[in-house]
């Protein structure tokens, strides 16, 4: 931290544990070969991870590019996404729906299907799609998307993306409910720093 500090870097972000420490630095290109030269103290250099594929070229994917899906086989397994629900009507999630056990928890939030214009609909849409389809890119530039696994819809955001404050016992209602036909549970919200909401 000290060497990036003193060439003019930044150092980003910062990981300590009993066994190593890791930082995110930013540094130019002449430091980072000298930082290269500090075996003593330096495990691994590694660069940022670069998309391999257009982010504008996916958002702009026309649908009427992609071949007809196949709905989910019955026997396909399953994959529960605890998250702000899912746009169950989308065509490239439709054929992989399961909504007969698809449901809000609480109860008082009704449709396990967020309103269509929130942003909490887009947050558990997109993860829906990536537990679906995995490497997203790889369809696009395929044009071709077959599911892997049937998807199980628990929606616990309401339409703010607000949690509600006894969210645990319903995660773990969830996983009670489902876990004689479902062994995989996608949960991938994150907590703001202070806590009080969600960020989707």
């Amino acid at each position: 931290a000290r060497f990036v500090q003193n060439q003019g870097g930044e150092v980003l972000d910062q990981m300590r544990s009993a066994r190593f420490e890791a930082l995110r630095v930013r540094l130019g290109g002449q430091s980072l070969d000298q930082l290269l030269e500090h075996r003593d103290d330096v495990a691994l250099v590694d660069l940022p991870p670069a998309a391999h594929i257009s982010v504008p070229a996916v958002l702009s994917f026309p649908l009427d590019d992609v071949a007809e899906i196949k709905p989910v086989a019955g026997s396909a397994p399953q994959i529960c996404v605890i998250d702000s629900g899912i746009i169950e009507g989308h065509p490239l999630l439709e054929g992989a729906m399961v909504r007969a056990r698809s449901k809000a928890y609480p109860a008082r939030l009704g449709s396990p299907v967020p309103a269509a214009k929130t942003t909490a609909a887009r947050h558990g849409t997109g993860v829906a799609g990536v537990a679906l389809y995995g490497d997203l890119a790889r369809c696009v530039t395929a044009k071709k998307f077959e599911p892997a696994a049937a998807l199980i819809n628990a929606r616990i955001l309401d339409d703010e993306a607000a949690l509600d404050p006894d969210r645990m016992p319903y995660v773990r209602d969830i996983v009670e409910e489902l876990a004689t036909t479902c062994r995989i549970f996608n949960l991938s919200l994150g907590l703001e720093p202070a806590g009080a909401a969600l960020s989707p």
